[in-house]
């Protein structure tokens, strides 16, 4: 599944992994894009799966003197940065479909074997489909913390976060009203999530220490959305801080270029 840049495969171990999921808006994508760019991560490789469309594209954080040298990206690549000993894949095409199962059982078995620390999962959801008692919350942004991760230290940094965790809701919302009985049947629900609820239950099941962070949200210019995941997870990992008068996130240099070249104003003349 892993194809390494080197001849041989880094060592991972100790080392946290970040997921983005194929959402709304790409938000997770987003996310990763930046904590890429802010860490200065190297490409190590990439995933070699069929359960994802093909896709080739320029090196997306080409910049400086690596702006001419034409390296090319492919649909799933692997970056990593010793310093802050982190993980993250970039997915940058859809899944085939029908296939997103078979590659969150390998994604899952690669994480095992690699000794991946812990997984943190960058996704989104369709703000439309909030109930009321999210809209109610004062904030966009939820998360869900695995019972291994919870045991390792994260109770103590929630204490510290004030974040909200995603709200279970009720399995059949339509029947709720007519329902005459006291109990009520509750689960999570991630609306235009992708794989992320179904990977955090997979993690769950196999032990691994697990964050999912995810955010309600609407199609279209989703920059900003991508910029409060990310400060949403590094305000947990610290792995940047901000200076004065400068941006905490770098962002990268093809999103110059998100929505097109600027169109020629002559021809309105």
């Amino acid at each position: 599944m892993f194809i390494s840049c080197e001849k041989t495969s880094p060592d991972l171990k100790a080392y946290t992994l970040v997921v983005p999921c194929v959402s709304v808006g790409n938000v997770g994508q987003l996310a990763v894009d930046l904590i890429i760019s802010t860490l200065c991560m190297k490409k190590i490789g990439y995933m070699d799966d069929e359960s994802i469309l093909p896709l080739v594209g320029n090196d997306p954080f080409a910049s400086g003197t690596t702006g001419n040298l034409c390296n090319l990206s492919v649909s799933c690549e692997v970056y990593m940065s010793v310093v802050h000993k982190v993980v993250a894949i970039q997915q940058r095409a859809p899944f085939v479909k029908g296939k997103a199962g078979a590659f969150r059982e390998r994604l899952v078995r690669w994480i095992k074997d690699r000794g991946l620390n812990r997984v943190v999962i960058a996704t989104s959801s369709h703000a439309y489909m909030m109930m009321d008692m999210q809209i109610q919350g004062g904030t966009l942004l939820r998360y869900l913390i695995s019972p291994q991760l919870y045991e390792k230290g994260g109770e103590s940094i929630l204490k510290t976060l004030n974040w909200q965790e995603m709200e279970k809701q009720p399995v059949d919302p339509q029947g709720v009203m007519g329902n005459t009985d006291k109990e009520t049947q509750m689960e999570i629900k991630i609306p235009g999530g992708g794989i992320g609820l179904k990977l955090y239950n997979d993690c769950c099941k196999e032990k691994i220490p697990t964050l999912l962070c995810s955010k309600f949200c609407s199609e279209g210019d989703n920059v900003a959305d991508g910029i409060d995941v990310a400060t949403y997870i590094n305000s947990w990992f610290q792995w940047v801080t901000k200076k004065k008068k400068e941006s905490l996130w770098r962002q990268p240099s093809s999103w110059k270029l998100q929505f097109g070249s600027n169109y020629d104003q002559t021809i309105y003349q």
